[in-house]
């Protein structure tokens, strides 16, 4: 009877060992790194054999789910607010960590050419694509640099809001919109490139954008640390400034 039960037991934890081997890290990702979370993920996997599922949203959308129990392992935040407010609600391993400083672009498919902000309140600008400040990071800094920009009236009258950088992207690429806020992590991406034209805004316009990360408690958190040590060293850090060179 004993060495039935060892065997069964045995089998039972091999087969518990297979399937968490098969279970993908699950990655909540701010829309504005989207590409460039898909590089870094197929690095990791390359590298650790570990497959990662991306979840891609705003982080204030994504933060929420993770609040509501949302089974994600890491955390991939345009801003620190979101992963500071998951941690201050001890849901998080330690506090967040900064992996990349962000900036602000405006973005056009519509329009051949541009060499400043103030292209903004020109009659060649009737609607521009702005992140939802509510829950998107590139949203208040692009809110941000336009109540610098625009006058009260062409505030008001042209600025069209995306649920996300992603809705963004798509408003600019559709020309729904005739230019859009969006972040240089996006235009720098293999697959944005060669998609019109872009400018860096001016930095004195918008708050610096610190992007934070963090490892979510209670689900698969030896993986989560592997992962997140891997992004901030320099194999990750690498492939982050291609997206994101700054000068």
């Amino acid at each position: 009877m004993n060495r039935l039960y060892n065997i069964f037991l045995i089998i039972t934890l091999f087969l518990s060992s297979c399937q968490s081997k098969e279970q993908p890290l699950r990655v909540a990702v701010s829309a504005n790194m989207a590409f460039v979370m898909k590089d870094l993920s197929a690095e990791f996997t390359k590298k650790y054999n570990i497959p990662c599922e991306l979840i891609i949203g705003s982080s204030g959308k994504l933060s929420h789910q993770i609040e509501n129990g949302a089974p994600y392992d890491v955390f991939i935040s345009a801003d620190m607010k979101y992963p500071n407010h998951i941690y201050e609600k001890n849901l998080t391993t330690s506090p967040p960590k900064i992996y990349a400083e962000g900036v602000l672009v405006l973005w056009s498919k519509k329009l051949k050419s541009f060499h400043s902000e103030d292209i903004l309140n020109s009659d060649q600008v009737e609607k521009i694509a702005v992140a939802n400040p509510k829950t998107a990071p590139y949203g208040i800094a692009a809110t941000m640099a336009c109540s610098e920009i625009l006058s009260k009236r062409n505030y008001q009258k042209k600025l069209v809001y995306g649920e996300s950088i992603s809705q963004v992207n798509q408003y600019v690429i559709n020309q729904a919109t005739d230019i859009g806020f969006t972040s240089l992590f996006v235009v720098q991406s293999p697959e944005m490139k060669d998609i019109g034209f872009w400018i860096k805004v001016n930095p004195s316009l918008y708050r610096p954008i610190y992007q934070g990360a963090v490892v979510i408690k209670d689900n698969n958190e030896e993986l989560g640390e592997r992962f997140l040590n891997w992004l901030l060293h320099e194999e990750g850090k690498d492939i982050i400034n291609t997206y994101n060179q700054r000068d």
